[in-house]
């Protein structure tokens, strides 16, 4: 029950923080253990990697395509939609509360708690709906990229989902982290998909 009460006194900026730091923590481990590698990574690899991944920034010193293995591929694209959709919700949070602006106000200065609307649990309401719709257009996104050849190179059909999938998730936000090495230079030809690449 303190614990609970202890979160509720968290302002947005400290929650986002802590969850953002508890996150590239986790994954940072999952990423250095055995099955996620199939090259050897150094712990200070996977932290960076993982801080990449969860802060968006799309830079990275490793080659995810080549170094991580498939389960490492998917802890990565976990921490990219972890940290796109954290974004995308803090946004739509703050819109919401600068919106409000004059008549929060108000309310801050009479001294009434607004804890309940602009709280931590506001903000997670807000990431389960961005969530459901981010997620729905990101399969789409990537069904559309398989049906226009995209991987098409990949030699198993499982394998070319994969990476539809993956680099739908990555496109959609804004993570710039792909599995080819050479990013997406083998798509030069294929302008449809680029074009959904550039839509997500």
């Amino acid at each position: 029950m303190q614990q609970r009460d202890r979160l509720s006194r968290l302002t947005v900026p400290q929650f986002t923080a802590l969850c953002g730091l508890l996150v590239i923590g986790v994954g940072s481990l999952l990423l250095w253990i055995p099955w996620s590698h199939g090259q050897p990574i150094s712990y200070w690899q996977a932290l960076f990697t993982a801080t990449s991944a969860v802060t968006v920034t799309g830079l990275s010193i490793i080659d995810p395509g080549h170094d991580l293995t498939g389960f490492g591929q998917l802890i990565l694209m976990g921490l990219i939609l972890v940290g796109g959709l954290g974004l995308m919700a803090i946004s739509i949070y703050l819109q919401g509360f600068v919106q409000q602006g004059a008549r929060l106000k108000r309310r801050v200065d009479s001294g009434e708690r607004i804890l309940d609307q602009f709280g931590v649990g506001g903000v997670g309401r807000t990431f389960w709906h961005i969530a459901r719709v981010a997620l729905g257009l990101m399969t789409a996104g990537a069904l559309l990229l398989f049906l226009l050849g995209f991987a098409a190179s990949e030699t198993s059909l499982p394998r070319r989902l994969w990476f539809c999938l993956f680099h739908a998730a990555s496109a959609y936000n804004n993570a710039g982290i792909g599995l080819w090495s050479d990013r997406l230079k083998s798509m030069t030809a294929n302008l449809p998909a680029q074009l959904v690449i550039m839509a997500l």
